[in-house]
């Protein structure tokens, strides 16, 4: 799972140095969508990878966050 939020981590840095504000993110983890979704405070072996994450997602106002097939 640290590699998927990892790529995550990297495609939403890459959409802010871009300008981006408009993203349909779609993930084929459901765990990872859950943890990206919940603050949850049983993450705390991601806690890195999903702060980092949820300070990108913080600079896109327009992120829709799915989970795909």
């Amino acid at each position: 799972m640290e590699a998927e939020l990892g790529a995550v981590r990297d495609g939403l840095a890459l959409c802010t140095d871009l300008g981006l504000l408009d993203i349909e993110l779609d993930v084929d983890s459901k765990a990872v969508v859950y943890l990206l979704s919940n603050n949850d405070s049983s993450t705390a072996d991601f806690a890195p990878i999903l702060n980092d994450c949820r300070q990108f997602m913080s600079l896109i106002p327009a992120l829709k966050i799915s989970h795909c097939l």
